[in-house]
């Protein structure tokens, strides 16, 4: 069986592209507790699976020490255990800010 995963984000957003990645909702929405949290039921099937996060604003990251932790929990079948890991990112305020529009 496929595996499946869950990323959760200490601050920001995640978009919603459904439980599925594909842009539908009517499977269920992957976005969940008020948006820090993605479930996916489609897991590895997608070898490009991407997730769109929104950063907090600068206001919100001054409560932290400035850091973003973002959690992966992922098993790769239903009988197997999970797995987790964990990275931090750090706001820097020397990069230039993106161009509206830009991809």
């Amino acid at each position: 069986s496929v595996g499946e995963m869950m990323v959760t984000a200490s601050f920001g957003v995640f978009a919603e592209f459904g439980l599925n990645l594909d842009g539908k909702t009517n499977y269920g929405r992957g976005v969940a507790c008020g948006g820090r949290r993605y479930d996916t039921a489609s897991g590895f099937k997608k070898p490009n699976t991407r997730f769109v996060w929104v950063a907090p604003s600068v206001a919100e990251l001054n409560i932290t020490d400035g850091g973003v932790v973002f959690k992966v929990t992922t098993a790769s079948g239903s009988r197997d255990s999970f797995r987790n890991n964990q990275v931090s990112f750090f706001a820097n305020e020397q990069l230039p800010v993106p161009i509206a529009g830009a991809a």
